[in-house]
């Protein structure tokens, strides 16, 4: 029974292990699952807002700019980037769009369009921008220069969040789904991909985001959630390793225990059955009219009883555990003397059983270097 019951003390303890951990390793899953969306949607915004601020810079090159206070105001503002995000994601079918940007002295107006056809065009419509003033060259070279900058400004933010790894882009016209440039290495496979941005508000090229690997950026983010966690493992298995250990020396008490009791039950019976033989041998034999063999019993009889006393208290020491707080006292004890006494004691039983003892002295003293305690038992 009781093997059985420490059986399945130790299948629970390794069934909890087993759970904890595995709840710790869904928890850090759906953790890492949702810290790999929020690094996403942060790396789309980040290449969102670079290119909103590179479509306001291109503003700022033109001749005459008007009043780049108000643009300014407009085109970085959070509404117009949900604005135009949903205005170049319209793909409906029978929906067309338009947008037109006119520049001048003492304004900019921005007109974006929806025309619902019948049968429309497959092609959407080019934006148009008045107020430029810039030649088909300088258009050209004005996409160029906001290609540049857009990449630098898109590599020196991942840099600061953290990615190292290498940035690939993807740069397509308005109405074509190929790109027309790229640096993406053939048989590449991107763990990220945003989605494609108008960097200058001349031209009608866009760009796109490829990133290899966001995950290791991911464990980063979550390297104390991971500490916390594996903590919370071997501190549970440190708890129920102490409380394994806890149980097996309660086990070992108990088991001394239960030696202890059955050795001491049978030393106490040993003085006193050889105390009431004594005095039913006075009674029986009668004793009292051979004052040599009555002295000679009552002597075994007191030397029992104080032996059954000495273990009495004995007894109570290493209940109330004294004992253990007293260091043994070593003392060389005569081994012979020992067995003497010992057969003396017994002589009762021995000549009521009608049994014999035969013992020889040795010339040389046995000695042995033990404890006074063990001298007694």
């Amino acid at each position: 029974m009781k093997w059985l019951k420490a059986k399945y003390t130790y299948v629970l303890i390794v069934l909890s292990l087993l759970v904890s951990t595995g709840l710790q390793v869904v928890w850090l899953q759906q953790l890492f699952e949702a810290q790999q969306k929020q690094l996403k949607d942060e790396i789309e915004s980040l290449v969102s807002k670079t290119a909103q601020a590179n479509l306001y810079y291109s503003i700022t090159k033109f001749k005459d700019p008007g009043n780049l206070s108000l643009a300014k105001q407009l085109f970085l503002s959070p509404q117009w980037e949900q604005l135009r995000l949903a205005f170049d994601n319209m793909k409906i079918q029978g929906v067309r769009t338009s947008s037109r940007i006119i520049v001048d002295n003492d304004s900019t107006a921005v007109i974006l369009g929806l025309s619902v056809k019948d049968n429309p065009s497959k092609k959407r419509a080019k934006p148009v921008v008045i107020g430029s003033e810039s030649s088909p060259e300088e258009l050209r070279l004005s996409d160029s220069l906001s290609l540049i900058e857009m990449k630098k400004n898109v590599n020196a933010a991942l840099k600061k969040m953290g990615i190292n790894s290498r940035p690939y882009y993807n740069i397509y016209s308005l109405n074509n789904t190929k790109a027309h440039q790229s640096n993406v290495p053939a048989g590449f496979k991107p763990a990220f991909t945003t989605r494609s941005y108008l960097y200058n508000i001349q031209n009608i090229n866009r760009y796109q985001l490829n990133l290899a690997s966001v995950n290791s950026v991911v464990w980063y983010r979550m390297r104390y959630y991971l500490a916390s966690s594996m903590l919370m493992v071997i501190l549970t298995c440190a708890a129920f390793y102490f409380i394994l250990k806890l149980l097996r020396s309660q086990n070992l008490y108990a088991a001394a225990k239960a030696d202890f009791t059955s050795n001491m039950t049978h030393e106490l019976k040993t003085p006193i059955a050889t105390v009431l033989l004594a005095m039913e041998s006075i009674k029986k034999y009668k004793l009292i009219n051979h004052p040599e063999t009555l002295q000679h019993y009552l002597d075994i009889s007191q030397h029992e009883m104080q032996r059954l006393d000495l273990m009495v208290e004995k007894a109570l020491n290493v209940s109330s555990g004294s004992e253990a707080d007293q260091p043994l006292k070593l003392e060389l004890y005569d081994v012979q003397s020992g067995l003497q006494q010992v057969i003396h004691s017994m002589h009762l039983r021995l000549q009521n059983s009608e049994a014999n003892i035969s013992f020889h002295l040795l010339e040389k003293p046995c000695l042995l270097y033990t404890s006074d305690a063990a001298n007694e038992r």
